[in-house]
């Protein structure tokens, strides 16, 4: 199982200064749940679901991108295509999912299109982003990378397809039709 974790202050502060010294780390962990419910089900009601998260968000599309393409063959699913907007501070973010989203493409590659919007320049000595850069090959799990802050509500109807959408954003869902 592996975590993410930003470091704060605190147990997270202590976690970050632990692996800056010693590397991945390795612990045993009690973990107890789940609570609630989840969404699962709904790839029968829609004809393309949208995920839209920022930063470290990207773990809750990882669940869906596991769950929606192994479903989209069922007799019951009209579940056509998958769209993920994953908005970073750095494109070196990638590398934290990069075997889960290039796992996730060879599962579904004609059917999940995941575009990443980078907001801030590259610490490392990489050259600077272009306005867009296109990642499409066999390696690489992004479409598309755009070096801007997107304005989600204004760039939104360009990701909807016509028919019915399931848009999850974070914990929300929301249906627009």
């Amino acid at each position: 199982m592996t975590f993410f974790i930003r470091g704060y202050q605190g147990f997270t502060r202590k976690l970050l200064n632990i692996a800056d010294e010693k590397g991945a780390l390795t612990t045993t962990s009690w973990l107890e749940g789940p609570y609630g419910t989840t969404l699962r089900g709904v790839e029968g009601g829609y004809d393309k679901a949208t995920l839209i998260v920022g930063g470290s968000g990207i773990t809750l599309c990882l669940s869906w991108l596991a769950y929606l393409p192994s479903r989209m063959s069922s007799a019951t699913s009209q579940l056509a295509s998958i769209e993920v907007l994953w908005i970073v501070r750095r494109k070196e973010h990638v590398q934290w999912v990069h075997e889960d989203l290039r796992r996730a493409k060879q599962a579904a590659s004609d059917t999940i299109r995941i575009n990443l919007f980078v907001t801030q320049e590259s610490e490392s000595s990489e050259p600077a982003l272009k306005q867009e850069e296109n990642w499409s090959s066999s390696s690489e799990p992004i479409d598309s990378c755009i070096a801007e802050r997107p304005y989600v509500p204004k760039l939104l109807p360009e990701f909807l397809s016509k028919g019915s959408n399931l848009v999850i954003k974070n914990f929300i869902r929301a249906v627009i039709s």
